[in-house]
């Protein structure tokens, strides 16, 4: 397990929710650091506040519960 990827949680990975040795890292899909899954998410909120507003709600209505708060990483 790379202790350095953002998933990683309790010496397990919480991504694919399964107990994994240091070898079932490398390679894997998912493995990000955590910058990098920062700025990943950043990445998408910013494509999301571009979207028209009829979309963009939607999309924070269905993934976010309506609440706008969640999209911008606040409770």
């Amino acid at each position: 397990m790379k202790s350095d990827c953002f998933g990683y949680k309790k010496g397990r990975c919480a991504v694919l929710e399964k107990k994994k040795g240091i070898e079932d890292c490398y390679g894997c899909p998912f493995y990000k650091t955590v910058e990098e899954n920062a700025l990943g998410r950043k990445k998408a909120v910013d494509r999301i506040l571009q979207l028209d507003s009829e979309t963009r709600d939607r999309i924070i209505l269905k993934y976010y519960g309506g609440n706008y708060k969640l999209l911008l990483g606040g409770n």
